[in-house]
């Protein structure tokens, strides 16, 4: 579904304006899965795991919780490109 992937997209986005907004905050670097938005934005959509993967995010997981990690050394830029140019291809 198109509508679905392009609310992945635009979630995707968000969450990489956050970090480059406050790129030493590390509560904008990782999104625990257990949030709602991210149960209902990134989880519940099909491969959305695999599409933050693709992107250069990590997932990883701990005693606590998984989450979806933005590592430091990312270049937010060409991700943002990325999902900008992907954002027009399907909307």
């Amino acid at each position: 579904n198109v509508a679905v992937l392009v609310t992945l997209l635009n979630t995707m986005s968000k969450y990489l304006t956050n970090c480059s907004n406050k790129p030493w905050n590390a509560k904008f670097r990782r999104i625990l899965l257990s949030f709602r938005v991210a149960d209902n934005k990134i989880t519940s959509v099909p491969h959305g795991l695999q599409m933050f993967g693709k992107l250069g995010f990590t997932i990883q997981g701990d005693s606590d919780d998984f989450g979806i990690q933005i590592p430091v050394h990312t270049d937010l830029d060409v991700i943002q490109q990325e999902l900008h140019r992907l954002l027009q291809e399907y909307s």
